[in-house]
């Protein structure tokens, strides 16, 4: 994101704007005839490069035994060459790797790492680059919270920067990513404390406001590409919705065409249409305009996708709302079935259970030693 590294290299130029545009095939079928790790350390830098951008790739098209495979090339590959930054780098995907095949502790160990590795850079794109990938990770895993922390925190840096010192583009990609995480955030808390989260809605929308972006996710400066911009654009109306404002973002919301089905596969893409699906649905539920028999095959949908993101608060969110749909259709069984989804979901949301055994890790990071004495309580 904010690399200077590799900067004229073509191939890995294209990759890095491949990533912004949110073209993630063209990103592993670029990269699939990688040989093997070369004999000069110069060579041995780009490829590590390369492997870690098919990496980022992999795991949002939710190929997560072959982006732990990459991983491991350039975990191994940079301990070779002492090359700390790219270690850093790359564990700030490669933690989600880990967490996704079930190694819930090496991903905390991961994520620790790379915020401990930030903490000890010196100040510039390199270090930005770092906190940017391991905000990512940890928002992938669930650790929303955290996530939000670390894009604010960028934000801040970016936002002090003189003029010009980062680009347009790259400020627009993190205020969008802030968005998504703070929105899911507020998802999250609604699930467990409804009066709580309409401030932090709200917060998403003033961050919105602040940067200049009208409800049609339009900037003055058009530097997000289509998908994100899309994805962007889908959590600021669920906002207003969730705020009592849906009559601001109705039209917008309707208009678009809402399956269900996302295919090829990839965590962007399902997560927009995840988040129009919902926005359709409380209105729908509010208006009281459900028809169940209809809706219902639209929130199973949305729930299967929900499932196949791995996206702890869109899993519960979806089931919360398809247990309201249910409900309408009178079924007391298949609700009964609903309701212990839901459940389940609300229980797994529950990211400060999957850190309980870190306190005992020695962790290194501050911000890792500060995230677990707020879960000791």
């Amino acid at each position: 994101m904010f690399e200077s590294e590799f900067a004229e290299d073509p191939l890995i130029a294209q990759l890095r704007c491949f990533l912004s545009a949110c073209r993630f095939i063209e990103v592993v079928d670029r990269t699939d005839d990688l040989a093997a790790e070369p004999a000069c350390s110069a060579s041995r830098a780009r490829w590590r490069e390369l492997l870690r951008l098919r990496l980022t790739a992999l795991v949002v098209l939710v190929r997560y035994a072959e982006a732990e495979d990459a991983c491991r090339l350039v975990l191994e590959s940079a301990e070779a060459d002492d090359d700390h930054m790219a270690r850093a780098r790359v564990l700030g995907y490669g933690l989600a790797t880990a967490y996704f095949l079930g190694k819930t502790e090496e991903a905390v160990g991961r994520l620790d790492e790379v915020l401990a590795t930030a903490e000890d850079m010196p100040a510039g794109p390199e270090r930005m680059s770092t906190v940017a990938a391991a905000a990512i990770g940890s928002g992938m895993i669930g650790l929303t919270e955290l996530s939000d922390l670390l894009l604010s925190r960028l934000v801040e840096q970016v936002a002090t920067a003189p003029e010009g010192v980062v680009p347009a583009g790259i400020v627009a990609f993190l205020h969008a990513l802030m968005t998504t995480r703070r929105c899911q955030l507020a998802i999250e808390l609604e699930q467990r404390e409804p009066a709580k989260s309409a401030s932090l809605y709200r917060s998403v929308l003033d961050l919105a406001t602040k940067i200049g972006v009208d409800l049609r996710g339009e900037r003055p400066n058009g530097s997000l590409a289509a998908r994100p911009a899309e994805l962007y654009l889908a959590h600021l109306c669920f906002a207003k919705i969730a705020i009592g404002e849906a009559a601001e973002v109705e039209e917008i919301v309707r208009s678009v065409s809402v399956t269900g089905v996302v295919e090829p596969f990839d965590a962007v893409g399902a997560t927009t249409e995840i988040m129009w699906g919902l926005c359709q649905l409380r209105i729908g539920l509010e208006d009281g305009a459900i028809d169940p028999a209809r809706w219902g095959c639209l929130t199973d949908r949305l729930t299967r996708l929900a499932h196949r993101t791995r996206t702890l608060v869109l899993q519960a969110e979806t089931a919360r709302i398809q247990l309201e749909v249910t409900r309408l259709g009178g079924d007391p069984l298949r609700c009964a079935a609903v309701r212990e989804r839901y459940e389940a979901a609300l229980d797994e949301l529950d990211w400060t259970a999957r850190l309980e055994r870190a306190r005992f890790a020695g962790l290194r990071s501050r911000t890792m030693r500060d995230v677990v004495r707020r879960i000791a309580g």
